[in-house]
Parts: C-alpha cells; structure tokens; sequence
C-alpha cells in the first residue's frame, strides 16, 4: 500500500488537467506483455484513449481491439524499429527504422516500406497531420512526408563533437524544432514552413536528448539522457532544471498535455510538470505495482491516460483502474427473437470493446464453445440455437491495458417457438476454453430456492510454474454460486463454482492471455482474486501464493 500511496501522491498534479473531478484516482496498471517475445519497445505513440502503437522488433498496435503484432512484419529489412508518431484524434502513425525505412500505419493497413535515407538510421519522427511528417536520421539529416511522399532530405549543420543523437518534434506544416546532441549540450533548429535554421545551443551539461516533445508553437519540453529537462516558451529555451538524480545517467523522457507533463526515466521512477514546475520530494518507483522494468519511452493521449513501455515487451497504462464487472444478455431466448447485450460496466469512460458471441449444447465450462458473432449490441436468435445456449465473452480497452475475457450470464436452452419460450438465466458464464472447470457439478438454473451463501477462500491455494493457479472454495450459509476471476501481470482466468451450503470445492483455473500461457519465474505470486456470486456483492482479494513445479 505504501507504493501505490506514493504513486498516486506524485501523479494526482495530473489529475488535475482533466478539468472534472473523477470518481477514482488514476493510476500506473498491472504491466502487460504486448512483444511475446520480451523485446525492447523503443517507443511509442497514442493519438487517442483507444488508440496506441509501440515500436520494438515490429511494431504493436492496440486500435479499437485486443492488441496484435503483424502475422506478416511489415518491414522485415531492419533489424529495430526506433521510433513511431501518431497524429493526434486519428489512427494514422508513420514507423521509422534503423535502416533508413520509413512506413505508415492507417486504420489497420500497414504502408509499404519506403527507402528514405539509404542505410543510415532514423532516429526520431513527427506527425502533426496526415499529410504532414518530419523525420531525422543519425547524422543530422530531416526528412520531410508530405501528400504520401518523402522528400530527399536536406542536412543541418553538424554540431562540434557531435553525439549522434537527434530528436524532433513538429506542431504543424509551419512549426517544428528540431535537436542535435553535442558534448557542449543540445543543438537546436527551427521550421519555419518552408526552411530549417540554426538557432544555437541549449545547455543541458552535455547530456544527449531522450524525449521532445511540443504541444504548440509556445510550449516544448526537453529531457535528456542525463536527467535534466529545458522549457521552451515561444521564443527561446529556458535554463535546464535537475530533475532525476536518481543515477549518472537515468535517461529522463516525458510527454506533455497541454503544459503539464509526466516524466519517466529508465530505472521506472515518475515525475509530473505542472505550473511551470517538476513537482519537488522524491519520485514514485512504479515497479514494483506494475512489473515494467527498464522504461524507454511514454506517452499520452490525456492528461489522465498515459503508456509507458520497457526493454522487455511490457507497457503499463495511466487511467483509472477499471474494475471491470461483466456483460448481460437481456430477452427472450426463442428462435426468430433478438437478444440484447449490455457492456460491461469499467471506470474508464473511453474505451473500445470486443464481444464473441458463443454457442453451446451445454452450460457447463467444459463444453467446446461454437463463435457465432461478434456484435457489440445483440444477436437474432436463428433455427441453430434452438436447443443450445448462449453466453458473450467481452474484452474491454483502453491504452495498452486489456480487460478480459469477461463472462454474461448464460441464455438457455433456447426454444424453437414450439414450447413456452423463457427468458436468459442470470447463471453465469463458464471459463473460456483452456480455461477451468469446477470439481463441483454445474447449475444449469438461474435461480436456486435456498438462501444464497457466501464463498471464500480455503487454505492451500497455490499456483504452479505454467501459471495454473489451484484454489480451494468454502461456503458458508446458504448454496453458493458464482464466478471466479483472476489476474495477474495482465493475464486472466475465470472459473464458474456451485457449492453446497458447508461444503468446499477445488478449482483449477488457467492464467492466459490471446491464446498465450502465462509462465512463472517467481517463488511467489500475487493474484487479483474476484469471487463474484450469482446475486450479492463481489469480493476483491490479493493472495500472495506459492509456486511449485
């Protein structure tokens, strides 16, 4: 608890911005691998709550749905992809490589990779429109996208004792700057819409610049590799300010909303700018709470939404923590009637969902689920689901952090129209396939005549190294029933019980994510445990288990 007090102490500056006071306070999530394969995010870009891009081997996008990375690499000719921008409220990025390769992403399509700048590396890119880009290379060179195109570059002056670092940052067609380390500090240059010019040195100790970033023609913000951050206010840059101590080198990069910024540096600390000032006192350290580990960029798409990503495929979100309950189905479930389905209530008010409607012959979790639709309102019942019975899995989103699969209530048996029809059970859903199976039998009712009881947690619960997590249920009361959920570093599992009144129950629940196991290398792991019942209020408890072999 003393972690999180301090993450939310050192970031409430940001829940500020918003300019509407929030139910919850946000907060640095649960780190979820979005590379399968643990490699380094070099950046990233988020134009908008529901949309977020990162650049590591290829890059990874989370646009309106559950996250993917290409089937087909998008640009197999280099070896990293450095850097990636977004125009803001759109779902256009332009990817820049270590290759000299440039290519776009648009509403789901990737562009073909276009050779820009021979061999020689790209290092940074923005895009304030469409139609409009600025890239810079290792040695200095600007590249200009305009209408779909890319123009030949032309060079900037080389700083004395140049770095080899640049970075750059553009707020229209008309206004971009431009950065170029040196051992004297920052050399920086001006766009003016049709030309570039030098401008002179920003002093910042010699260290190389790790983020820039402009929100208008007035306000830019500079952090550099040695922890210091320059203000830009229109005209000229102010005097740099100290800002992480926290080593030699802590590689210091920030995002801006407006004028107030988040800043993060390599070794998972945070610091908030807001109202011309780095907040004073020591940073929060957001590793433990959310298991990133070695932050190479961020960025935000509100003052209350922000991603961070790391060397080993992780990104964690700023929001509010979601809470997510489960989806309904409402109506009458006979053929040829249409049935309704309501989202899943979460906290946070921007995001995009994912629903698989599914068919089944049986309620139990067990049984091999047919999809047969993906609309996010409702499905007409067909000659197919007579008989069967129906649940919704639903994922919901926002940023890089993903919620689900979360489970409805069951509908069924359907009826053909020849007998009385019924309408949906509030029994919930079983686990989705690869999931569990409770060792109690199933409820196939919606309702149970008894008083309903309360579930907990027996001692013994443990998890093994393929992340199946064994948990032991006790009722007591009345029958209890429900659903269980777990989560933990931002894979799931769910489980359904059915407990006679003073009895117990084993469950065995699977923790995964699109299809990925979920692999422990702890002694000891942290769940996020959610008994839910079939009617009452859910529980929330944090169990910290053994692993075994």
């Amino acid at each position: 608890m003393g972690v999180w007090r301090g993450i939310l102490a050192a970031l409430c500056v940001l829940c500020a911005l918003s300019g509407a006071a929030e139910a919850a306070t946000p907060a640095w999530l649960d780190a979820q691998r979005i590379d399968s394969g643990q490699s380094a995010l070099n950046a990233v870009s988020c134009p908008s709550a529901t949309t977020c891009v990162a650049a590591g081997p290829v890059p990874v996008v989370q646009d309106g749905g559950p996250s993917f990375e290409p089937a087909t690499d998008p640009d197999p000719g280099a070896s990293a992809l450095n850097a990636v921008s977004c125009t803001p409220a759109t779902r256009f990025c332009v990817f820049v490589d270590d290759n000299g390769g440039a290519f776009t992403y648009d509403s789901g399509t990737f562009g073909t990779v276009q050779d820009i700048d021979a061999t020689t590396e790209l290092e940074s890119v923005s895009c304030p429109g469409t139609t409009f880009c600025m890239a810079i290379d290792h040695n200095d060179k600007v590249f200009k996208y305009s209408g779909g195109t890319w123009d030949g570059g032309s060079q900037l002056l080389q700083p004395g004792g140049f770095t080899s670092t640049t970075r750059v940052a553009c707020v229209s067609a008309s206004f971009c700057i431009a950065l170029a380390g040196s051992s004297s500090g920052d050399r920086w240059y001006l766009y003016n819409g049709s030309s570039w010019a030098a401008q002179g040195l920003i002093d910042v100790s010699g260290g190389t610049p790790e983020s820039l970033s402009c929100t208008s023609s007035s306000f830019c913000m500079l952090t550099s590799e040695n922890g210091t951050a320059s203000v830009y206010g229109g005209s000229s840059w102010g005097s740099p300010a100290t800002v992480d101590t926290y080593n030699a080198a802590p590689q210091l990069h920030s995002a801006c909303v407006g004028v107030s910024c988040v800043g993060v540096d390599y070794y998972d600390n945070v610091y908030t700018y807001a109202s011309g000032a780095w907040a004073p006192g020591n940073p929060a350290n957001i590793h433990a709470a959310t298991g990133v580990a070695g932050i190479n960029d961020v960025a935000c798409a509100t003052a209350t939404l922000c991603v961070a990503v790391d060397g080993l495929g992780d990104a964690t979100t700023y929001a509010l923590p979601p809470n997510a309950g489960s989806p309904a189905i409402a109506g009458t479930a006979t053929v040829g009637q249409a049935l309704t389905l309501t989202h899943a209530p979460i906290a946070e008010s921007n995001v995009w969902h994912y629903d698989d409607w599914r068919r089944c012959d049986n309620p139990d979790a067990g049984c091999t689920f047919d999809p047969i639709s993906t609309s996010q309102t409702g499905y007409a019942l067909a000659s197919d689901d007579a008989g069967k019975y129906l649940d919704v899995r639903e994922y919901i989103g926002f940023g890089f952090d993903q919620e689900g699969p979360l489970l409805s209530n069951i509908v069924g048996p359907i009826s053909d129209g020849s007998t009385p029809s019924t309408t949906p059970t509030t029994t919930p859903s079983g686990s989705d396939s690869g999931g569990s199976s409770p060792s109690t039998g199933a409820t196939t009712g919606g309702t149970t005549s008894a008083q309903p009881g309360t579930a907990g947690v027996g001692r013994g619960s443990r998890a093994t190294r393929g992340g199946v997590v064994t948990l032991h249920l006790t009722c007591t009361g009345g029958p209890c029933s429900g659903v269980v959920r777990l989560s933990a570093h931002g894979y799931t599992g769910h489980a359904r019980y059915s407990i006679a009144a003073g009895k117990t129950a084993t469950l065995k629940i699977k923790l995964t994510r699109h299809r990925r196991a979920l692999r422990i290398r702890s002694r000891r792991i942290t769940v996020t445990l959610v008994i839910a019942p079939a009617a009452g209020t859910a529980q929330r408890h944090a169990l910290k288990l053994n692993v075994y072999s």
